[in-house]
């Protein structure tokens, strides 16, 4: 029988705000998400998955700062989770960070280098920063890994072009243009 105040009692309530607070989550009504996952946090302080949501609800919210604090504070618990670097990086895009994203995104991609998400926001920033045949080889990879990723024809082709190999260009924008009609 579980005792109230119990170390498993809060376990499983801390459990109960986190799902309530994904609710809130997946209804886009932040605010209260947040308030559910300080309480799951309150009860559990070591409970990673409610301080990753915490982290992503604030980045919703446009407190970047606050998320990259509870990302950072993430890591403190386990520094093995490639979509949290991903995310650690997206948040420093949103600083204006680019180098740290930069390296949060080859932190990712070390944990786990078929995270598509990481190779996408990689490539897209070595194509912000001119290295078009770095971007390249990025998008290649997601094309590689998954053939679905039909947006990677395009701004493959975008990089082509800027590299002047018009050829390439052409040929990826059609391909974009046979999964896209619009």
């Amino acid at each position: 029988q579980l005792q109230p105040g119990s170390e498993e009692a809060r376990a499983i309530k801390a459990k109960y705000f986190y799902t309530r607070a994904l609710k809130y989550i997946n209804q886009k009504n932040f605010n209260q998400a947040v308030s559910y996952l300080k309480k799951s946090i309150d009860l559990a302080p070591k409970y990673y998955d409610a301080w990753l949501a915490l982290g992503e609800t604030d980045a919703h919210l446009g407190l970047y700062t606050k998320a990259l604090n509870e990302f950072r504070y993430c890591e403190t618990m386990d520094s093995n989770q490639a979509v949290l670097f991903y995310k650690m990086g997206i948040v420093e895009l949103k600083l204006k960070q680019k180098t740290e994203a930069l390296n949060d995104f080859n932190r990712s991609l070390k944990l786990n280098p078929e995270y598509i998400p990481s190779l996408i926001s990689r490539a897209h920033e070595y194509a912000d920063r001119n290295q078009f045949k770095a971007a390249i080889k990025g998008y290649n990879q997601v094309l590689q890994i998954d053939p679905s990723y039909h947006t990677m024809y395009k701004y493959r082709a975008l990089a082509e072009y800027a590299l002047k190999n018009y050829t390439a260009a052409i040929d990826d924008f059609s391909r974009y243009l046979i999964f896209n009609e619009d």
